[in-house]
């Protein structure tokens, strides 16, 4: 369900990327996910899309970047600086199992029905910090959204709460989680 509308909606999305500015919302929440990192980083991007944030990350020696959209990753493909590895995989049957030192998605988990595979998928990668960009969504639901108690779901996979905030006070739903495992 969630997967045949992102694909319906691909080729408009792929058509628009270029249209689209970055919001300041997002912007405020990569530069939060760079205070984190270090050129040494290795980094999964989860949910890259069209990868028209990627080169934020350009001085990262190791992002590796996924999306579930084979459209999107090709285009991603063509503007992703040269440090980034970008393939398909679906978060709730990861293929991908690097060990790496941050993850990161921007409103990617609220997409996924059965919330647990995707968090256990990702908890597996031994990341120490789990940065999540996320909808509340206390807002109308439609079929490809669905609400999650990611504070509780990542604490049952090892991690604990480092940080839960809003980047805007005029968007209260959208919130940044950052999540630290638990040594």
């Amino acid at each position: 369900m969630v997967k045949d509308y992102w694909e319906a909606r691909s080729s408009s999305w792929i058509k628009d990327r270029n249209e689209r500015e970055s919001s300041e919302v997002v912007m405020k929440y990569i530069d939060y996910i760079c205070d984190f990192l270090s050129n040494e980083s290795r980094v999964l991007e989860v949910g890259c899309g069209t990868g028209r944030y990627s080169h934020h990350f350009a001085h990262i020696k190791n992002l590796y970047s996924f999306d579930f959209i084979g459209d999107f990753v090709e285009v991603a493909r063509q503007i992703m600086p040269n440090n980034a590895t970008v393939f398909v995989d679906d978060v709730t049957e990861l293929t991908f199992n690097l060990p790496v030192d941050v993850i990161f998605t921007m409103f990617v988990l609220q997409h996924v029905d059965v919330i647990e595979f995707a968090v256990d998928n990702l908890t597996k990668l031994g990341a120490k910090d789990i940065i999540l960009l996320e909808g509340d969504l206390n807002i109308k639901q439609y079929s490809y959204q669905f609400n999650h108690d990611y504070v509780a779901l990542f604490r049952e996979f090892g991690y604990s709460s480092y940080s839960v905030f809003s980047l805007d006070d005029s968007l209260p739903n959208t919130l940044v989680y950052h999540f630290r495992r638990v040594e």
